[in-house]
């Protein structure tokens, strides 16, 4: 699953439009930012023609800064005045925030929590600001302000947990006045915890999800997909000086990156073939996008872009030899060009050639040092290869240069790999950095417990759980994290309500049956633990029975492989119909069908197994299949649209799971 998600995510970013929509409820970001936004989308260079609309995002930048420059001097002024709250401070601050410059807005929100003795969240964002800086000691004298303030907030009470837990075990001076310190932060962290109880007392009713508990700001971005995104390696300069709150210094770096850019400098690409070409492939006319492609080749042969456009639309054309050889040839053209290194690399390890493509990120970050792509996509790669240890430090140092959007989902994903590798420590670690980046996701809270949890930290494990909770009172894995902490602790009355909890709201969860049997049984309700027990052992009956069906259809599929690779389609195809009488909700096995059925040129067949296959929510190729298909059916406009819904699924997170 893990490497499926990362996979697409990855591609989206070289053969599809780099689409940020606004998440549902998300602030509006300033002009500016939204700018930039644009600016990144245009920039994928997907089509060849977005050379101007990366011009003018980078004209609208310029055109917003100075009305956000008088903003920020107006809100200066205003709380420069003598008459200036805290909350002007606060507003101050959010303002600097915006603009990254974190010095300024630390400031600005320790002169607020000193003006505002009442107000709890000012303070929260202070102890966040400092966190994500670093300054974890600020941070949580921070949080420990923000909780006196509101000692009943289970917000609060995370984060001055999370950020600072006590540990009694430590406490080993003899001198009273250390004693009456740790007794007392001791104190503080039980009726912390107390809060975070009463919270997981409200949430084992609760039915409906409540508003995102936790206020971050900046907000995050919205992720796309499983894919961050990145600038490319020639803006990374620009990048860095607007991270360091420096917008002006930032456009006219932008600009000077721009004069070098084949997406904006190439003339080729105002030729009327080249223009043709992206029209061609915008609206899904593979053929003729590839025809005028190739055409502008012949044209003018010096033009990498007209190379890698080409190559585009013969991938799209499933013609992977002459994409590899086009962009082969663009890369020879111009050493330096990260959109064609990144998709030659990607096809060579689609055709499993991981050791050249492998190569190829390795120096593409020699020869383009600011590449943040190379670095994702040799860290995928090296998943690929079963290198998760090496995966993860690719991914950690592209983290480290910040992407754009999807920065919480990267972390996510690098905090799995460790976890994986058997690195607990490292993956907590990243997973407190997703949640420092977005925190109202219940997810990264549910695997930073279970760390926790196997690290014998059970109260920092029930707190994680509790701020999942906050999220989705419905998370089944909070429920079930939190009885198994109360049945090693031996609190079996405690372990039932959650486990009751669990398996109400989730009666497949199996493992739930088995732990609220063991805690039914503990409580001496051996008639109710005995049900539960049976019901795990029904469940586990029913799964034996599944693997062997599994089993048989492994078999099912290896006979395909064969008959297929001997030329007999007739029987290939009626394997592939028994494995689709075994399991006909399998979207992966229509789609296999559906393949088989283009090379034995049966197209309406095939269509219609595609077709099958996208209603059981099969992934993006399955939409890329049947666009080539209807468009050599003469089916245009079913074609265009299955082009669009396979460049929007490309993006899009996948629901319920990859099928098998």
């Amino acid at each position: 699953m893990l490497r499926r998600d990362l996979h697409h995510g990855l591609l989206a970013l070289v053969v599809a439009t780099w689409l940020v929509p606004q998440a549902a409820g998300a602030q509006a970001s300033p002009p500016f930012v939204s700018a930039l936004t644009q600016f990144a989308v245009a920039l994928g260079g997907s089509y060849g023609d977005e050379g101007p609309q990366a011009m003018a995002a980078l004209d609208a930048m310029a055109r917003a800064l100075p009305e956000w420059d008088r903003e920020l001097g107006a809100l200066e002024t205003r709380a420069r005045g003598a008459t200036a709250d805290g909350q002007a401070h606060a507003d101050l601050a959010r303002a600097y925030l915006l603009r990254a410059r974190r010095i300024e807005a630390v400031r600005e929100l320790e002169t607020a929590v000193r003006l505002d003795a009442t107000r709890s969240d000012t303070a929260l964002l202070l102890g966040l600001t400092q966190w994500t800086a670093g300054h974890r000691s600020e941070a949580a004298a921070a949080f420990r302000s923000a909780w006196s303030r509101n000692p009943s907030s289970p917000v609060a009470a995370y984060w001055l947990f999370q950020s600072d837990p006590s540990d009694p075990g430590l406490v080993t001076s003899d001198d009273p006045v250390v004693r009456e310190a740790s007794g007392a932060r001791i104190d503080r962290d039980a009726r912390a915890l107390a809060a975070l109880t009463d919270a997981y007392q409200r949430a084992l009713t609760q039915a409906a999800r409540p508003p995102l508990p936790f206020a971050v700001f900046p907000p995050p971005p919205p992720d796309v997909g499983d894919a961050p995104i990145f600038l490319p390696a020639a803006y990374a300069n620009g990048y860095a000086l607007l991270r360091a709150g420096n917008a002006a210094a930032a456009l006219a770096q932008f600009r000077q990156a721009a004069l070098s850019d084949p997406l904006i400098s190439d003339t080729a690409l105002r030729s009327p073939a080249m223009v043709a070409g992206s029209a061609a492939l915008r609206q899904g006319r593979i053929a003729a996008a590839r025809e005028q492609f190739r055409m502008a080749v012949a044209l003018v042969p010096a033009s990498s872009e007209a190379h890698r456009l080409y190559a585009i639309a013969c991938l799209f054309d499933f013609d992977l030899e002459q994409s590899i050889a086009e962009l082969d040839a663009a890369t020879r053209l111009r050493p330096t060009d990260e959109r064609a290194r990144m998709l030659l690399a990607r096809l060579l390890a689609q055709q499993g050639n991981l050791a050249r493509a492998e190569a190829l990120f390795k120096d593409t970050v020699t020869t383009l040092p600011d590449s943040a792509l190379a670095r994702l996509w040799l860290g995928s790669t090296l998943i690929s290869a079963n290198r998760e240890g090496e995966g993860a430090i690719a991914l950690t140092d592209a983290a480290a240069r910040q992407p754009i959007a999807g920065e919480a989902r990267l972390l996510m994903t690098i905090g799995t790999l460790h976890q994986n590798t058997g690195d607990g420590d490292a993956a907590a670690a990243a997973w407190m950095r997703s949640i420092l980046v977005n925190p109202n996701v219940a997810e990264t809270h549910v695997r930073l417990a279970r760390v926790y949890h196997e690290q014998e930290k059970p109260q920092q494990a029930f707190a994680e759980y509790v701020a999942a909770l906050l999220i989705d009172p419905a998370e089944p894995n909070a429920y079930m994290g939190i009885g198994q902490l109360h049945l090693d602790a031996g609190r079996y009355a405690d372990a039932v309500i959650a486990l009751q909890r669990l398996v109400r709201l989730q009666p497949t969860f199996n493992e739930a049956h088995y732990a609220l049997g063991t805690a039914l049984l503990r409580t001496g309700r051996t008639e109710d633990g005995n049900r539960e027990l049976a019901e795990y052992a029904r469940v586990q009956a029913q799964m034996a029975e599944e693997r062997r069906r599994t089993l048989t259809v492994d078999v099912l599929k290896q006979e395909a492989a064969v008959r297929t690779s001997e030329g007999a389609f007739d029987r290939a195809e009626g394997v592939w119909k028994q494995v689709i009488a075994l399991e006909p909700a399998v979207a992966s096995h229509h789609a296999s069908l559906g393949a088989l059925l283009v090379r034995a040129n049966r197209l309406d067949a095939a269509a219609a197994s595609f077709e099958r296959a996208a209603a059981l929510g099969g992934g993006p190729d399955v939409y890329r299949q049947l666009a080539s298909i209807y468009a050599r059916l003469g089916r245009q406009r079913e074609s265009v649209a299955a082009r669009e819904k396979y460049e929007g699924a490309l993006l899009a997170p996948p629901a319920g799971g990859a099928p098998r």
